[in-house]
C-alpha cells in the first residue's frame, strides 16, 4: 500500500508557495499532475510526490524556515 497525503495538506503547501513569492507554483502542479487531486475536496496524493514538491518548493523560497513558515498559516 502507498502512503498518501490529504489534499487539504497539499493545498496549505500550494498556498503558502504563493504567499512566499515562489513563482513556479502553477508549472510545478502542472509538472506533477496535481490539478485534479487539487479539485478534488477529499482527494489524496502519493506521499513522495508530496515530499518531492515540499522540497522543491523550500529550496525555491531561499527560507531556512519554510516549513514553520507554513505552519504559521495553519
Amino acid at each position: 500500500m502507498t502512503a498518501t497525503v490529504s489534499t487539504p495538506y497539499l493545498r496549505v503547501l500550494i498556498d503558502g508557495a504563493r504567499a512566499a513569492g515562489i513563482e513556479q507554483v502553477d508549472s510545478l502542479i502542472a509538472e506533477r499532475d496535481l490539478q485534479q487531486a487539487l479539485d478534488d475536496l477529499d482527494g489524496r496524493v502519493d506521499q513522495e510526490v508530496f515530499h518531492d514538491l515540499w522540497d522543491e518548493l523550500a529550496r525555491l523560497s531561499n527560507d531556512p524556515a519554510f516549513g514553520l513558515h507554513l505552519a504559521e498559516r495553519v
